[in-house]
């Protein structure tokens, strides 16, 4: 009789566990399924309607590419621009001094 009962719990642990692991696996497809969703609703360019949209509608009357989770702000930026320049100038000049 105990080994008889221990058989049926190893059988509904494993059952727990396989139905987690499942469930776990559902979820996670659902939560992809939500994230393209939503990321295929803002691509299409749809604008809400009202005040909400009118900066949305702004841009892209104007043609503005407003992504500002892709900049940054630098300071001196020319002053970096320009030095990576002549260290590029530099490097140039020495191969071909040492090619040539």
């Amino acid at each position: 009789m105990i080994l008889d009962l221990k058989g049926q719990f190893e059988l509904t642990e494993l059952r727990q566990k396989k139905r987690t692991t499942s469930g776990a696996w559902v979820r996670f497809f659902i939560g992809i399924v939500i994230l393209a969703a939503v990321v295929s609703f803002f691509a299409s360019g749809y604008s809400p309607p009202g005040i909400c949209g009118e900066v949305l509608r702004n841009n892209q009357a104007n043609d503005i590419d407003a992504t500002p989770l892709l900049y940054m702000e630098v300071e001196n930026m020319s002053a970096l621009e320009d030095t990576v320049r002549m260290m590029m100038d530099a490097a140039r000049s020495r191969a071909d001094s040492l090619s040539g």
